[in-house]
């Protein structure tokens, strides 16, 4: 790292506001508020649900990655015998970085690739807006399960940022 980038790069470890390539965030209660951008339902204990179609997040990772990266979200699709297919797109500073057709309530890890020239860079900090597109997200009043009346699509409950 040079002189010039060295003063630019905040301290990560005295600043929580910063993610960390291999580090691990987790959705839910006490989950840092600020990075959920649109879209979310209120916090559970473990986890976020979207609520409507537009969800975002901001990623801020300190030091800048310098190698291209994995942007790995853990979670659960809203699918059952009345919502049978959750798609989901990912886009990361506006570049579709994923795609995935879920047929399962399962729990999955969704994984993109993201490229070192792909992140914004502001003040030393890489930053990337993470918004996923979860168009047959659906209300389970709307189906006649029960009251609920946000629109589920993902249950979030970790995403992370591993070297490739």
């Amino acid at each position: 790292m040079d002189a010039e980038m060295a003063w630019k790069t905040p301290d990560v470890a005295a600043d929580n506001n910063y993610d960390q390539v291999g580090m691990v965030r987790f959705f839910g209660l006490g989950a840092d508020g600020e990075r959920l951008l649109s879209g979310w339902s209120t916090p559970e204990d473990n986890q976020n649900w979207n609520d409507g179609p537009e969800v975002g997040y901001q990623l801020r990772v300190s030091p800048p990655p310098q190698e291209a990266c994995i942007i790995r979200i853990e979670g659960g699709p809203f699918v059952n015998e009345h919502a049978p297919r959750q798609t989901i797109e990912m886009y990361v500073n506006g570049l579709r970085l994923g795609w995935w057709s879920l047929t399962s309530a399962k729990r999955v890890v969704l994984e993109a690739r993201i490229e070192p020239e792909q992140w914004l860079i502001r003040d030393g900090v890489a930053v990337g807006d993470v918004r996923w597109h979860i168009p047959q997200c659906v209300s389970p009043q709307q189906l006649g399960l029960g009251a609920d009346e946000r629109e589920l699509g993902f249950c979030f409950i970790s995403i992370s940022v591993a070297s490739a």
